[in-house]
């Protein structure tokens, strides 16, 4: 390998951490929320309201797996 391939290289995994990084947050919001139903006393329509944003976030963090992991499989 040469250096602009190893600095390719370099800056897919740079991109898959970053995405990593704000897959966490992602993940760190759906628990947040999820111990919230868990310890508050809700209604139904307080826990569906939560229930859809949890499902929203997780879309966004198979989204975004899905668009690093492309990304580092095909080297783009």
């Amino acid at each position: 390998m040469d250096n602009e391939e190893l600095i390719q290289q370099l800056n897919l995994i740079k991109y898959r951490l970053r995405m990593i990084d704000l897959i966490e947050e992602k993940l760190l919001k759906m628990r947040a929320l999820a111990c919230l139903v868990k310890e508050k006393e809700m209604d139904k329509e307080e826990i569906d309201k939560i229930n859809k944003e949890i499902q929203r976030l997780a879309k966004e963090v198979n989204a975004l797996d899905e668009e690093s992991r492309v990304m580092i499989n095909t080297g783009i």
